[in-house]
């Protein structure tokens, strides 16, 4: 069975202390001792660490050493690190805080407090952890258009500025689909707007079965989406949207096939290091010859 206790690390030479602490966590927690900052950061490389235990007499060299191993191997800033010490004086509480710590602990230990600052602790690290896992999904929803579950906007022209960086550098062709269903409209009068969504769903949904792995779809407005091909000639990138003119202007829907007026407006990126050309303005060119031509032509 895996383990599922929490880990706690434990930096001290005194071997009354090691068995003093072993004897008050009676299996609450998985112990891993550590004589020295070697043997800790060792011991971080092959388990989480939850807490840490250290005691402050030790060199604040070999602390620092400690620390700095943690960070590297397992980010020891969201490790919550607890100092022991046998004395309370200002120099060691001082110390302890200026070191990092987020409490300390006095030896003897008195097991209930041992207890209830380690839980305490950990109670603060999950709920950091859900919060970060919060803020993670808060992210993605903000990149995400909820309808079609394909990039927005905004994060699309965000992607977008960085490879057209990367393309710029690597002087690698770079083109821009902008595909619009012109017909969107009328169907939604005819039909209503949830048959209208659930026709946007599913040219997201060809979209992303037709793109390769270095291509980014997005949707770009109401009834238009914006697919960038990294690698791709202004001749392959009207080819592609040949094939997806095809592919879009039948669909099926609800055992219903739809007749879709797909619009699709090709255009390139200028690459030179000189040029002021932008993902906009290409996107915006895509669009014109959107207007100018009633069917795709190479």
């Amino acid at each position: 069975m895996t383990n599922t206790l929490p880990n706690i690390l434990i930096l001290e030479q005194d071997k009354s202390a090691i068995d003093e602490f072993s004897t008050i966590i009676d299996h609450r927690y998985h112990l891993l001792i550590a004589e020295d900052s070697e043997s800790a950061i060792q011991m971080a490389k092959q388990k989480p660490i939850d807490i840490a235990l250290i005691d402050i007499k030790f060199p604040e060299s070999k602390i620092y050493t400690t620390l700095k191993g943690l960070k590297l191997h397992f980010h020891h800033d969201e490790i919550p690190i607890i100092f022991t010490m046998e004395k309370i004086s200002k120099r060691f509480i001082s110390k302890a805080y200026e070191l990092g710590g987020v409490d300390y602990i006095k030896k003897p230990f008195i097991p209930i407090e041992v207890v209830n600052k380690i839980d305490r602790e950990l109670k603060i690290l999950a709920l950091l952890k859900e919060l970060r896992f919060t803020y993670k999904k808060i992210e993605e929803l903000s990149q995400i258009d909820p309808l079609t579950n394909l990039y927005n906007k905004e994060f699309f022209l965000k992607i977008a500025h960085n490879i057209l960086k990367l393309s710029r550098r690597e002087v690698q062709a770079l083109s821009i689909l902008l595909i619009s269903i012109k017909n969107l409209k009328e169907i939604n009068d005819k039909f209503g707007y949830e048959f209208g969504n659930k026709i946007l769903k599913e040219v997201a949904k060809i979209l992303n079965l037709r793109k390769r792995e270095s291509d980014i779809v997005a949707r770009y407005g109401t009834g238009k989406f914006a697919f960038l091909l990294p690698h791709t000639s202004i001749e392959g990138a009207k080819r592609v949207a040949i094939k997806l003119k095809e592919t879009l202007s039948k669909i099926k829907i609800e055992n219903l096939e739809v007749e879709l007026d797909i619009k699709i407006g090709v255009s390139g990126v200028n690459l030179s290091l000189d040029s002021n050309d932008t993902v906009e303005l290409a996107l915006l060119r895509a669009e014109d010859n959107i207007k100018e031509i009633s069917t795709l032509q190479l």
